[in-house]
């Protein structure tokens, strides 16, 4: 690792745990807010037919199922909020490290995340594209490595 230069840290699992709070809690959110209108359309249906009320506390019961399901909701939308953020910023994170490390990289493009490593087409100084290059980066401390760099120093065992 060069010792002159701080790279920021990647996070590689946020943005993921972000997107599955996202589905887990806006699948219960609409489960809820679901089944509390419909058990109110059969009680109100039922009690225009008989006249009356099967359970008087139906109502006040279905409110509360639906203002849970709209906290869900709301913990729906923060966790898709704080994913696409995370998401944001570990993407720019990661073009600015690579760009620390590399700075014949002029522009990074096209940035897919394959477990803890990455592929990007790198655009380089002297104008040729590498479309597609590898890129590891090192989750402790955010350090890309490109090419060669990948096996590192003989003896060192790579990253």
């Amino acid at each position: 690792m060069d010792e002159n230069i701080h790279y920021e840290t990647i996070s590689f699992t946020l943005p993921w745990v972000g997107l599955w709070a996202t589905l887990i809690c806006g699948a219960i959110a609409l489960t809820l807010i679901l089944v509390a209108v419909v058990r109110v359309r059969r009680h109100r249906a039922h009690s225009a037919r008989e006249s009356r009320n099967v359970d008087p506390n139906l109502l006040h019961d279905t409110a509360i199922q639906r203002r849970v399901g709209y906290g869900f909701a709301v913990l729906a939308a923060a966790a898709a909020v704080m994913g696409v953020v995370v998401f944001i910023q570990d993407r720019a994170a990661f073009e600015s490290n690579v760009k620390a490390k590399y700075p014949e990289i002029v522009e990074v493009t096209n940035v897919k995340q394959t477990g803890t490593s990455f592929t990007a087409d790198l655009t380089y100084a002297d104008g040729h594209t590498a479309v597609g290059e590898l890129v590891m980066v090192e989750q402790a401390t955010g350090e890309p490595r490109i090419g060669e760099d990948i096996l590192g120093e003989p003896g060192t065992g790579g990253m």
